[in-house]
C-alpha cells in the first residue's frame, strides 16, 4: 500500500479548496438533516411525558402505563432518527469519495444512500450487534481488577487496577470495531454485496492497517479538542448568564453551543471525511485522480472483475478495490 499520512491530508486540504459546491455548503445541509431529526424527536416526546403527567390522577396504573407508552415511543423513534443517520451518512461517504476521486459533486450526493438503504440498514444493524458482542466479550479484562480488589481489599489498589483494565478494554474493543471501519466505502463501490459481504471484505482490506488508520483519526484529535473546549466554554457562559431555573435554558444552551461550534464542524467534518475516502483508496489499491498515488490496474481485466466478486459469493480474499462505476 503507497499510503503517506501527510500526504493524504494536504491532497484532501487540496481538493476541498477546490470543490464546488463549497464543502461546507452540502456539510451543513447534512448537519441539518442528520440533527433536526433528533431535536425534533425530543420535542415530540416530550409531549407525551406531559400527557403522563397530566394522567397521573388516574392512579398507579394508569401512570405507569404511560410512562411505559412513553419508553417505547422514544425508542422507535431513536432508532427510526438512527437509521435515518445511517443512510444519510453513507451519502455522505459517497460524496467524499466523489471529492477525492475528482468528480462532480452535487447536494444529490447526500441522498445516495437511499438508492441502497436496503442493504445499509442490514450492514448499520448488523456493525451494530457485533460491536456490542465485542464490547461484551472485552469486558473479561475486568475479571484481574475484580480478582485484585477482593485479595487486596485496598481501595487504591482496586482503582488503579480498574484504570489498567479500562484502557486495555478500550483499546481491545478498538482494535475489532477498526475492523469494520470500510464497509460503507466497500458497499458504494460494490453495491451488489450483501452487508454481511461488505463486512468480511473490510475485515480483509484492515488486515495491518488498522494502526494506520487509528494514527490518521487520531492526527484529527486537536481539532475536536478544540469543539469540545468551545461547547464548554459556552455551557458555563450560558450558566452565567442564566438561572439555573430558568425556562429554555438547555434549549439555549444547545442553541449557543452549536453556533460557537458550527464553523469548525463544517471546517473539520468534510477534512475528516475526505481523508478517509484517501486512505480507503490506497488500501483498496485504487488511488482516485485526486490522490497522485500510482494507477490501478485496469477494471476491464475479466480475471480481476471475477475476484471481485460479481460472479458468486463473496470470499474472503476476494475484494481486489471497486470494479463498477458508482
Amino acid at each position: 500500500m503507497d499510503y503517506d499520512r501527510v500526504r493524504v491530508k494536504q491532497m484532501a486540504r487540496g481538493v476541498l479548496r477546490r470543490a464546488r459546491p463549497r464543502p461546507w455548503l452540502v456539510t451543513l445541509v447534512y448537519t441539518l438533516l442528520t440533527t433536526l431529526p433528533g431535536v425534533a424527536v425530543s420535542f415530540v416526546t416530550s409531549v407525551p411525558q406531559t400527557l403522563a403527567g397530566s394522567l397521573s390522577y388516574a392512579g398507579r396504573y394508569g401512570a405507569a402505563a404511560a410512562d411505559g407508552a412513553l419508553v417505547l415511543i422514544s425508542l422507535f423513534a431513536s432508532v427510526l432518527v438512527g437509521l435515518l443517520t445511517a443512510v444519510l451518512s453513507t451519502g455522505y461517504a459517497y460524496y467524499a469519495m466523489n471529492l477525492w476521486r475528482g468528480r462532480r459533486t452535487d447536494f444529490q450526493d447526500l441522498f445516495h444512500g437511499l438508492s441502497l438503504a436496503g442493504k445499509v440498514i442490514p450492514l448499520y444493524l448488523l456493525m451494530g450487534v457485533f460491536c456490542a458482542l465485542w464490547g461484551l466479550a472485552c469486558m473479561v479484562v475486568y475479571l484481574p481488577a475484580l480478582a485484585v480488589g477482593l485479595l487486596l481489599e485496598s481501595e487504591a489498589a482496586l482503582y488503579a487496577a480498574l484504570t489498567l483494565c479500562t484502557i486495555a478494554y478500550l483499546a481491545l474493543l478498538l482494535n475489532r470495531t477498526l475492523r469494520y471501519a470500510l464497509a460503507y466505502y466497500i458497499l458504494l463501490d460494490q453495491p451488489r454485496y450483501r452487508a454481511g459481504e461488505a463486512l468480511d471484505a473490510s475485515k480483509d482490506l484492515m488486515v495491518g492497517h488498522r494502526w494506520t488508520f487509528f494514527v490518521l483519526l487520531l492526527s484529527f484529535l486537536g481539532w475536536f479538542l478544540l469543539g469540545s473546549l468551545l461547547c464548554s466554554a459556552a455551557g458555563l457562559l450560558c450558566q452565567q448568564l442564566l438561572p439555573s431555573g430558568s425556562v429554555g435554558l438547555a434549549l439555549i444552551t444547545w442553541l449557543l453551543t452549536s453556533l460557537c461550534t458550527l464553523p469548525l464542524t463544517l471546517w473539520l467534518v468534510p477534512y475528516l471525511a475526505c481523508s478517509c475516502a484517501g486512505f480507503y483508496e490506497a488500501v483498496a489499491q485504487n488511488p482516485g485522480p485526486a490522490s497522485g498515488f500510482p494507477p490501478r490496474p485496469e477494471e476491464s481485466d475479466p480475471e480481476r472483475r471475477s475476484r471481485g466478486g460479481f460472479d458468486g459469493d463473496y470470499r474472503p480474499g476476494d475484494y481486489r478495490g471497486p470494479d463498477l462505476p458508482i
